[in-house]
């Protein structure tokens, strides 16, 4: 598993299958008592808009069919690619 899933919810608290980032961020937020459906797509019409310049620790971050949660700093938590794990950018 995953250092940076470690981090966010324990040893054996996620699967996330295919490296599918949406799915990894709906359990994530479960874990604070929030729902997110369950693809990023329908993840992306949670909540409102705002400018990237806006975005707060922990806001989703939406692009091109890829969903993200932005830690500040300009950095994001996501699943890059298929043959990545659950990884931080920026």
């Amino acid at each position: 598993m995953d250092d940076t899933r470690k981090k966010l919810c324990g040893q054996d608290a996620i699967s996330c299958p295919h490296n599918n980032g949406a799915s990894f961020f709906q359990a994530v937020f479960s874990k604070f008592g929030i729902y997110l459906p369950r693809t990023a797509d329908v993840q992306a019409k949670c909540g409102k808009g705002i400018s990237l310049a806006e975005a707060k620790p922990g806001d989703l971050i939406y692009y091109s069919g890829h969903i993200a949660i932005y830690m500040g700093g300009g950095r994001i938590v996501h699943a890059a690619n298929p043959a990545k794990d659950i990884c931080i950018s920026g």
